[in-house]
């Protein structure tokens, strides 16, 4: 399979794919997703790369989603720095904006370990600013299930970060 850094260097490429539907049946659709990746999960047998896709669909679905509802000033390049200093908070220092990077960093790593239902709930509720019984519906989930799923995924981060954010 490709390296991580391989796959971070190719192009995004459209494909129609066949994937697991919700309902158990089959289901095609099309997206956009990393050449190279691509490639990867073709090579292997068809059950794992229709499983694979499934997730990759709904990381792009959830994508979708939130750039529907995003601002213009949220749409900045990522590698303007400057940019981005000075959009996310113009009073802050530069050593206050590399620890800022540090924590967002250690938090991305934290939320790796996660299951993927916990991701999903913690990306809708805390970055696309859904409420329970919204991200509930996204999901094809109760209100109490998205309610359990934050408390598990929370209690894990908090475990996970202890000690290490102030």
């Amino acid at each position: 399979m490709a390296s991580l850094e391989d796959i971070k260097m190719s192009r995004k490429i459209r494909v129609r794919v066949t994937i697991h539907s919700a309902k158990g049946g089959l289901k095609r659709v099309t997206m956009t997703v990393d050449e190279k990746l691509y490639k990867a999960i073709k090579t292997q047998p068809i059950k794992y790369q229709r499983g694979r896709f499934k997730e990759l669909y709904d990381e792009f679905e959830d994508e979708k989603l939130y750039r529907r509802e995003t601002t213009s000033i949220d749409a900045m390049k990522e590698d303007d720095d400057i940019t981005n200093i000075v959009l996310s908070d113009p009073f802050l220092t530069p050593r206050e904006y590399v620890n800022q990077k540090e924590k967002e960093e250690l938090l991305s790593k934290a939320k790796m370990t996660l299951t993927k239902p916990e991701q999903r709930v913690i990306k809708f509720i805390f970055d696309f600013g859904f409420s329970e019984a919204k991200t509930g519906r996204k999901m094809k989930i109760s209100q109490e299930k998205v309610s359990q799923l934050k408390i598990s995924a929370l209690s894990k981060l908090n475990k996970e970060l202890k000690g290490k954010i102030e």
